[in-house]
């Protein structure tokens, strides 16, 4: 039966206004920690994480024997350190659920016995803002963010948002032609495509040197494959090398070859996942904090596809970074000696040996929330299309 008229264009918007909030629906998700092994000792949580994208409405559940092991939410020092708070802050029901409700870096530890100083029970992980609308930034950011410190994706959402209320007026008003609102509706869906990728300057102006706080800098960006890092600093005072999460940790230089040099180096991010980044001058990385990590998540146009290696540049052992700003005051000169080897922040306790069993495969939802939104969104926005013309 052929719809037309008024009907057909309350129906249309209809649909237009349900391609905008239907991917909304699918935009949290669960994550049980550690997956079929749960929370336990001897297994490898940093690298269960690595190719895992968390945002502001997930939820963590920690399950395990009740009164084996707990569950202590701590700050990077004291995940480190394995330093345990009161014993009143202590999660212990044996399924406890943790929703991650402010964007940034979280960590988790056990507290029972050495289980976290010795056995590599501790988690670590960063919550990435909300993709159903852009969370507001955190409230005390120690470094100023630039005007893309959002980026694209808050661009791309508020075009995407603009767009499809359009179609949804358009659609209603008598005086609009289905034509017109089948073309709307297809922008709605190309347009924020135009704003997708996007180029970030590390460290904003400051650009890449010592003394600065990177994490802070990366905490309220959202990063995406196709994005560009633009390292700008004086051309031999500085470098860059890309290195895994345990070189980033110790600060280990790769070979001088693998460094870049220009003071204007980019490096398009062309895989999702955990990436690591130093500067290999002097001790600029041990002692001046001039390293950087970020998460990378699938492209806003298509769904990337997992990365094929992940275990590739997961550390040997479970211990998780460091927080990446430096422990210690940098001096005001930053001409400081250089030693014949850098000296590695290395936490006060032993790191927890490798284990014994290897990490769980990443569930099927690993990308999955990100990448269900913008499959229904797109079918929507098709199905406007096909309605209108």
């Amino acid at each position: 039966m052929e719809i037309t008229g008024s009907t057909s264009k309350r129906f249309v918007g209809a649909i237009a206004i349900s391609a905008f909030v239907l991917p909304a629906v699918a935009m949290a998700t669960e994550f049980t920690v550690g997956d079929d092994q749960g929370w336990t000792i001897n297994f490898d949580y940093e690298a269960w994480a690595m190719d895992k994208v968390f945002q502001v409405g997930d939820e963590l559940v920690f399950k395990y024997t009740a009164g084996r092991h707990n569950v202590f939410k701590v700050n990077g020092t004291a995940f480190t350190n394995c330093t345990m708070p009161p014993g009143n802050e202590a999660l212990t029901t044996g399924n406890d659920v943790i929703t991650l409700a402010t964007p940034g870096r979280k960590w988790y530890i056990c507290g029972v016995n050495d289980h976290c100083a010795n056995y590599g029970q501790k988690l670590a992980i960063t919550v990435l803002e909300a993709s159903a609308s852009p969370a507001p930034a955190p409230s005390i950011p120690t470094a100023p963010a630039s005007s893309s410190a959002h980026g694209i994706s808050g661009s791309g959402y508020h075009l995407q948002m603009a767009a499809m209320v359009s179609v949804a007026f358009l659609a209603l008003s008598p005086m609009a032609s289905k034509r017109f609102v089948g073309a709307m509706a297809i922008l709605a869906f190309v347009l924020p495509v135009v704003a997708m990728a996007t180029e970030f300057t590390v460290g904003d102006d400051q650009g890449w040197t010592i003394d600065f706080d990177y994490e802070a800098w990366a905490k309220d960006k959202v990063f995406h494959v196709g994005d560009k890092l633009v390292f700008k600093y004086t051309a031999g005072r500085h470098n860059v090398f890309k290195v895994n999460g345990t070189a980033f940790t110790n600060c280990t230089i790769p070979p001088a070859n693998e460094a870049l040099t220009t003071g204007n180096d980019v490096i398009t991010l062309a895989t999702p996942g955990r990436k690591w980044y130093i500067c290999g001058v002097n001790d600029h990385c041990a002692n001046y904090g001039q390293k950087l990590a970020i998460t990378v998540l699938e492209a806003w146009v298509s769904p990337a596809s997992a990365p094929s290696t992940p275990a590739a540049s997961a550390p040997s052992t479970p211990a998780a970074p460091a927080p990446s700003t430096p422990a210690a005051s940098a001096p005001s000169t930053p001409a400081a000696p250089a030693p014949s080897t850098p000296a590695a922040p290395a936490p006060s306790t032993p790191a927890a040996p490798a284990p014994s069993t290897p990490a769980a495969p990443a569930p099927s939802y690993a990308y999955g929330i990100s990448v269900s939104g913008y499959q229904l969104l797109m079918a929507a926005m098709v199905a406007v299309a096909f309605l209108v013309i």
